[in-house]
């Protein structure tokens, strides 16, 4: 045994005994169960930067496109969401202005209320073959859990805290089976919002306020972030948020979910524009809406043939004019895996 291997073996054996030490080095230990050196070290590979891979489809006008919201994917489809409706495309179809829904779901009209009660649709997840679906638009807000295969509303469950004033997005964690969200605007201070899924066998018989999970920037110091429309774990565990900030910082922030530590910005280009008009200026640009991750590098055995796309992280963004939106899909490449150098 070489020295390297022993001096391993003893500090592996020393951290799992002591778990005051094993919180000094993950100050979040209760919010990721148990962790081993070996995750605790994977846990710090993370990309040193995300590369644009592909813009397709660009500048399209679909007649789902309007008021485009959040992005999700299983081994067959791509899933999305726009104001009031779910739906989803096979992954293998090229997408085009002429692309046509596989299915649409809209919101339950007991809870939509005819647009007086809950009528906004966010940034979406998947787990357990079923879509999870954030809602508001009244309080508290909702999560709707919808079928994979039929998009059919199953139930859906009141998100209370009173700390969290919107729910724009919402991602589940592979390693804790547990959904996290975020308001609108982001005080790290606040940190993210932690819920616990009630299950039984396969079914989600309901959601409860955990916890909550601090952030910090890339140096351990907090930081707000502007506009967060999105978010999605890595199947290693990472989180990447999306930020549609106006003032020139709008892009995509990975960070390690066993520190908080941000370890990736990767800003986004697009459009800001305010058109004056009597009672205030209207809104007319780009807006960052929805983040998925969907291994589709072609030589890491991606899980479908996608015309066009490629990459890992895939960004739906929209191009609200005064008539119509403008549907864009954006991808990104991450060194995301194992294999990735340590930083």
């Amino acid at each position: 045994m070489n020295s390297a291997t022993s001096i391993r073996q003893l500090f592996t054996s020393f951290y799992n005994k002591k778990i005051a030490f094993r919180q000094w080095l993950n100050p979040f230990y209760k919010n990721r169960d148990f962790i081993s050196l070996q995750n605790w070290m994977i846990s710090c590979q993370a990309p040193h930067k995300l590369t644009k891979s592909a813009e397709f489809p660009a500048k399209i006008d679909p007649e789902w496109g309007d008021n485009s919201q959040g992005a999700a994917h299983d081994d067959q489809y791509w899933y999305f969401t726009n104001r009031h409706n779910l739906f989803k495309i096979p992954l293998t179809t090229k997408i085009t202005s002429k692309t046509k829904k596989s299915n649409n779901a809209g919101i339950p009209s007991r809870l939509y209320q005819n647009g007086k009660g809950y009528d906004h649709m966010g940034d979406i997840d998947i787990y357990q073959n079923k879509v999870f679906v954030p809602l508001e638009g009244k309080r508290p807000p909702k999560i709707a859990v919808h079928d994979c295969q039929t998009l059919k509303c199953l139930y859906d469950y009141d998100i209370k805290n009173d700390d969290q004033h919107g729910f724009p997005w919402c991602a589940i964690d592979p390693k804790t089976k547990r959904l996290f969200t975020s308001n609108f605007d982001f005080d790290s201070k606040e940190g993210l919002f932690v819920y616990q899924l009630e299950t039984k066998g396969k079914e989600i018989t309901g959601v409860h306020f955990l916890d909550r999970f601090p952030l910090f920037d890339s140096n351990f110091q907090n930081f707000k972030l502007k506009r967060i429309q999105g978010g999605c774990f890595s199947p290693n565990g990472n989180l990447y948020l999306l930020s549609d900030s106006r003032d020139g910082d709008a892009g995509l922030l990975g960070f390690d979910m066993y520190t908080g530590r941000q370890f990736v910005y990767k800003k986004i280009i697009k459009r800001t524009n305010y058109i004056p008009f009597p009672g205030g200026a209207i809104f007319e640009g780009d807006e960052l809406e929805g983040i998925t991750y969907c291994n589709l590098t072609p030589d890491q055995n991606p899980i479908a043939s996608t015309p066009g796309i490629n990459g890992k992280l895939h960004v739906t963004m929209v191009d609200k004019d005064l008539f119509t939106d403008n549907f864009y899909f954006k991808h990104f490449d991450a060194s995301d895996s194992n294999k990735s150098n340590f930083i």
